[in-house]
């Protein structure tokens, strides 16, 4: 029982590990980030810094759950800012592109920010799954089951019947031993009866004879 019980986990465990979904922890080789810039607002507060850019997937997974960061350097390539946000929500279908958006209080000044470097740092993939049949198509599938049920019934009963009243020692063919039985016996009975009338037929023959 033990044993049963250790298999069956072990089973369960592979089973988890093979559909759980797959992170991409060096996700710029698979996310590519393109068309990534910078712009600057401020509303009688602090200084707003928004990146905007798109990710293209070329992978057939569905992705999500990204974690996407921004990278802001001045005209020397000194980097003066970062974003790094978990975008919620956003879902990257297979072999198709979605725009992104970061925003955040300024580190520096407008006039500081020079370039945008912007890449996928994680994400989860999502494999392609089989589609589920319409329900329309389930019900029709099921009515057709459920229509031969009776048929499968009365092929059951049918065999469950021959093999009953068929072969050596069943009902029918005791029957038919009876019968056979029967007709011998009267067959005998026929013989002897004829017998008896033609002894019967004979004895009588010869008393008319022997008469004057």
């Amino acid at each position: 029982m033990k044993k049963f019980i250790v298999i069956s986990l072990a089973l369960l465990a592979l089973n988890a590990t093979a559909c759980a979904d797959h992170d991409f922890p060096e996700a710029g080789s698979s996310i590519q980030v393109t068309e990534a810039s910078w712009s600057t607002s401020q509303n009688d507060g602090p200084l707003i810094l928004t990146v905007l850019g798109t990710l293209k997937n070329p992978t057939g997974d569905r992705i999500e759950n990204l974690v996407v960061e921004a990278k802001l350097t001045d005209r020397n390539g000194k980097v003066i800012d970062v974003l790094t946000e978990h975008v919620y929500g956003l879902v990257i279908p297979a072999g198709q592109q979605v725009a992104f958006r970061l925003q955040s209080s300024a580190a520096a000044s407008k006039n500081a920010y020079s370039e945008v470097q912007a890449r996928v740092i994680s994400a989860e993939a999502h494999p392609p799954q089989a589609p589920h049949p319409a329900p329309e198509e389930r019900n029709a599938v099921f009515e057709y089951l459920i229509s031969w049920v009776p048929m499968v019934i009365f092929i059951g009963v049918w065999m469950f019947l021959a093999r009953k009243y068929s072969g050596k020692g069943s009902i029918q063919d005791q029957m038919l031993t009876a019968i056979s039985n029967q007709n011998s016996l009267l067959t005998k009975q026929i013989t002897a009866i004829e017998s008896i009338a033609s002894a019967a037929n004979s004895k009588k023959a010869a008393n008319n004879n022997e008469t004057p």
